[in-house]
């Protein structure tokens, strides 16, 4: 289901924070050869995504930040590091190490979630 995408500038800054200094998270991007990190559903704006990638390269300045859409229409070039295309919950095909869903997520009715 398409969104409409409103996610605006640091609004997910909490969570950003969170992710960045859980201890787990800092153990799993650690050990990764190749740490890759999935934003499902970006929306209409990038910026939550390349704010989170910030974050993640505190832990792993290396790490791979792909952003996922699934409204073609608001695909937008790589930027500031981090890449972006079309996917939703089946990851492009990818096989992230950390995945960032649920901003999507709130979209749904409940009882539509697990579908999704």
């Amino acid at each position: 289901m398409i969104t409409r995408g409103t996610t605006g500038v640091n609004r997910l800054r909490r969570s950003d924070r969170w992710t960045r200094y859980h201890p787990r998270v800092q153990s799993l991007l650690r050990a990764a050869d190749s740490p890759l990190a999935v934003d499902v559903g970006y929306g209409a704006s990038h910026t939550t995504t390349v704010e989170w990638a910030g974050w993640l390269r505190q832990i792993r300045p290396d790490i791979e930040v792909v952003g996922l859409e699934i409204d073609p229409e608001r695909v937008v070039a790589a930027r500031d590091g981090v890449r972006f295309g079309v996917g939703g919950f089946e990851l492009a095909g990818l096989r992230p190490d950390v995945v960032r869903a649920f901003n999507v997520l709130r979209q749904y009715d409940e009882n539509e979630v697990a579908d999704a």
